[in-house]
């Protein structure tokens, strides 16, 4: 992972004049170059800087503004920096680019932002003869209060800092990386011996080693997110064949309920018939369950079972079929009553309209409307 991004750092840092081998560093005279013309996109900072009150720190962010929190004695400082900054992206063929958020540098198209910071350093807060004053009101209230034993009309005390922050004039400029640029180096500090605006271009292979990141992440990302549909799309398949499967055993099964019944009830007469003829009411019923038993046969015979099995294209190993849906009627009331029962509510799901419990014929026997 590290000499790819090595790689690619390499590639994308490379400028437009250095040719196909890309190994040349770019020249170290951006960083010496004429630095009194600021750049047109840092102008509105330096200004917006500049008008600070002295001595205290301003913050700069939003539509056409870079990030950067320092005092006005450093606006021109501020300026001369990212001028210097932005010459050394140009030169590499690269930009910077802005939203309402801010201005941002752009290496290779990847947005990246930064914020440059000036340091404080932090002394015990010297009171002024305001404060002095205030607290001195504060405890002659609080003493009069005390005396008069009214505490609840007691004056907050006034509000005093414990610490002063004064700017130092060390800068830094901060890369917002996040968890993704781990390892790699974020900060540039003014130091004991070298300043920022020498820096410039270990700041300039710094980005092409970010940018290059964001690549090899949005890539490794992208190659994730096709895994993960990839993995969603058999999870899905796999479902529908064991739904298929699961229809194709329910709809045999029905089937074969229905062949025991047409045993049973044919065994059933045979029995009876052993016995001798059937007569009067007998005879009416052994016609009925000889008719009965001759329509479970026909419900079960090859040209009524192709019937079925084309209505339900139960045998299409690509048919997409849902699991409510019914392959056939069962000849249990109990269980074809809650086959209908749940038709009626997936229709009502779909289509609304009528509820279940308006459709009388889905009541239980003996149950009045709207009784569980």
């Amino acid at each position: 992972m590290a000499e790819r991004l090595k790689d690619k750092a390499r590639e994308v840092g490379s400028s437009p004049d250095q040719g196909a081998a890309g190994k040349e560093a770019v020249p170290q005279s951006h960083a010496a170059a004429d630095d009194q013309q600021v750049h047109p996109l840092v102008v509105r900072t330096r200004d917006k800087l500049a008008g600070a009150k002295a001595g205290e720190m301003a913050r700069t962010s939003g539509k056409g503004l870079f990030a950067v929190v320092a005092s006005a004695e450093q606006a021109d400082r501020v300026a001369r920096i990212l001028t210097l900054l932005l010459r050394a992206l140009e030169a590499r063929g690269w930009s910077a680019k802005g939203d309402d958020k801010g201005l941002f540098l752009a290496p290779d198209d990847e947005p990246i932002r930064f914020e440059i910071t000036e340091q404080s350093a932090r002394t015990p807060h010297k009171r002024t003869d305001a404060e002095t004053a205030a607290l001195k009101r504060y405890e002659e209230g609080r003493e009069r209060a005390y005396r008069r034993g009214s505490w609840s009309v007691t004056p907050d005390p006034p509000s005093i800092p414990e610490w002063d922050y004064e700017p130092t004039g060390q800068l830094v400029l901060t890369l917002d990386g996040g968890y993704r640029h781990s390892g790699m180096r974020r900060k540039f500090s003014d130091g004991k011996t070298q300043r920022l605006e020498g820096m410039v271009d270990r700041l300039m292979e710094a980005l092409a080693l970010y940018a290059a990141g964001e690549k090899v992440w949005r890539e490794r990302q992208e190659k994730e997110r096709l895994e993960r549909a990839e993995a969603e799309k058999r999870r899905k398949e796999a479902d529908r064949r064991q739904r298929l499967a699961s229809k194709r055993l329910e709809f045999l099964e029905l089937q074969l309920q229905r062949f025991r019944r047409a045993s049973e009830v044919e065994a059933f007469i045979a029995q009876a018939e052993a016995e001798g003829p059937a007569e009067d009411v007998v005879g009416d019923f052994m016609a009925w369950a000889k008719r009965y038993a001759a329509s479970l046969r026909e419900d079960i015979s090859q040209e009524t079972l192709r019937q079925k099995l084309q209505a339900l294209d139960l045998m299409n190993d690509e048919v997409e079929i849902d699991g409510w849906r019914a392959v056939d009627h069962s000849l249990d009331p109990e269980t074809e009553h809650r086959t209908r029962y749940l038709e009626a509510r997936y229709d009502r799901a779909r289509h609304g309209g009528i509820g279940v419990a308006d459709h009388g014929e889905l009541r239980r026997p003996g149950c009045r409307r709207g009784a569980r």
